[in-house]
């Protein structure tokens, strides 16, 4: 593995944890804000928990394009893909992972536009609400927790 690869794959992991965090800070505040009754309802704004949650979801796809070109799991996959989507491992990380952050970002991406063009706050927090919930339960589907047997990777890269 070369050094690029290893910047880059460590990069991609620990940015995992600002994707997490910011998605988890984006649906907390969205539902305080939607759920609060009228008269305790503070007017705090969710541009903040937006432009954490979907930059470093942004930052995170380039880093997984980036991964696609130059890992070697990925240049095994690519030199024979019909192969490739026989082996759990090789499918999960060219095809099933990518497609489904993709999925996750268009979705938190889309809701961050809709929230931000609604005057009415409380209507706004439950848009955030349902597209970073979704997007996030998504994204989280697709990482390769140490727990998932085929595809797992460590919690921080030192660890790999």
């Amino acid at each position: 593995m070369s050094a690029l690869h290893l910047l880059v794959l460590a990069l991609h992991n620990v940015n995992r944890w600002l994707v997490v965090i910011g998605g988890a800070w984006l649906i907390a505040a969205s539902a305080s804000q939607a759920f609060a009754p009228a008269t305790a309802r503070a007017r705090g704004s969710l541009r903040r928990p937006w432009q954490l949650y979907v930059g470093s979801l942004h930052l995170q796809v380039v880093l997984g394009v980036l991964l696609l070109l130059i890992s070697p799991v990925a240049d095994a996959a690519w030199s024979d893909l019909g192969a490739a989507m026989r082996v759990r491992q090789l499918r999960f990380f060219v095809l099933e992972h990518p497609a489904v952050m993709v999925l996750g970002l268009v979705i938190a991406q889309r809701g961050s536009v809709r929230a931000r063009h609604i005057l009415e706050g409380t209507r706004a927090a439950r848009i955030s609400l349902l597209h970073a919930a979704l997007s996030l339960l998504l994204i989280l589907t697709a990482v390769p927790w140490p727990f998932r047997d085929a595809v797992a990777r460590g919690w921080w890269p030192a660890r790999w």
